[in-house]
């Protein structure tokens, strides 16, 4: 790779520039997180489109993720080390993930799976704080009802999945 200024030439027919790769033969764009703690990341937007924003409530106590689009494993594995790797972040801290716009209706099983298995790797990163999940379909809810399920004996967080924000916000004060 070379590095211009702000424009880095990507081997496989691509270039970053201003923290965002834009690829010649699809036309894909994959952004670039930055924190001050830690180095760049791709959050690769091909395929599926998870898009997830960072924000900070509580004066640092509270991590909140919103996402849209349509989830794939890789995206929800990326907002996880988003949330892990936030220089703000702090094992024991509630996350609150607003999920009321992302779609879930694809993702495989095995897709589940892995996210599962993820979240428990990062369990002593994560601390014994609280998540609080809010969807808004019944089929997302469902989905992340399983997630919930097949993760919750594995890791210390407590786990909740909600219909509203204002439930998921309660349970968090609680």
């Amino acid at each position: 790779m070379g590095l211009f200024g702000h424009v880095v030439i990507i081997p496989w027919g691509g270039i970053i520039f201003k923290r965002k790769i834009f690829f010649k033969m699809t036309g894909a764009v994959a952004r670039f997180p930055r924190h001050d703690n830690g180095p760049i990341r791709a959050a690769f937007e091909l395929g599926r489109s998870l898009h997830h924003t960072i924000s900070v409530e509580n004066g640092g106590g509270r991590i909140v993720v919103t996402t849209h689009g349509e989830a794939d494993a890789q995206g929800i594995l990326a907002f996880l080390d988003d949330i892990v790797s936030h220089p703000e972040w702090k094992p024991g801290y509630q996350i609150l993930l607003d999920h009321r716009d992302l779609d879930l209706k694809n993702i495989p099983q095995d897709g589940i799976g892995q996210v599962s298995q993820y979240f428990v790797k990062l369990k002593s990163k994560l601390g014994t704080g609280k998540i609080a999940l809010v969807m808004n379909r019944d089929i997302d809810y469902g989905i992340a009802r399983a997630w919930e399920l097949m993760t919750a004996d594995d890791v210390e967080i407590s786990i909740f999945v909600f219909r509203t924000l204002k439930e998921a916000r309660q349970w968090l004060k609680a």
